[in-house]
């Protein structure tokens, strides 16, 4: 059964229904992380960002699996190879107080 756009059966099937206690061999990642995923609010703005300012190459832009109406953007480093790519994903973003105190202050990626 597909709900959003996302096969059920199939992530359940992947994934850990219960937490565990502790990572084994067969649930650890075998490659290192993928992709960093980012939310913002305007993925012009953050296209601003990521692609003009920091130099990244916008490698993809596609929809989110659980609304296919909302983007979902990526950038990487050089080819893009796994660990320099950055995804984006949009939030409203409602805050009476500022945020910057929170804010990711330095990031290096493996080229």
């Amino acid at each position: 059964m597909k709900i959003s756009n996302r096969d059920k059966a199939r992530v359940e099937a992947e994934t850990w229904p219960e937490p565990v206690p502790e990572i084994t061999n067969d649930m650890a990642l075998k490659h290192g992380m993928h992709h960093i995923s980012a939310i913002s609010s305007d993925v012009e703005r953050t296209h601003a960002f990521f692609g003009e300012l920091l130099g990244l190459r916008r490698l993809k832009m596609t929809s989110d699996f659980d609304q296919p109406k909302t983007p979902h953007w990526y950038w990487g480093a050089g080819e893009g190879k796994p660990g320099t790519i950055i995804t984006y994903n949009p939030r409203v973003i409602r805050c009476s107080r500022s945020l910057t105190n929170r804010a990711v202050s330095a990031m290096a990626l493996d080229s």
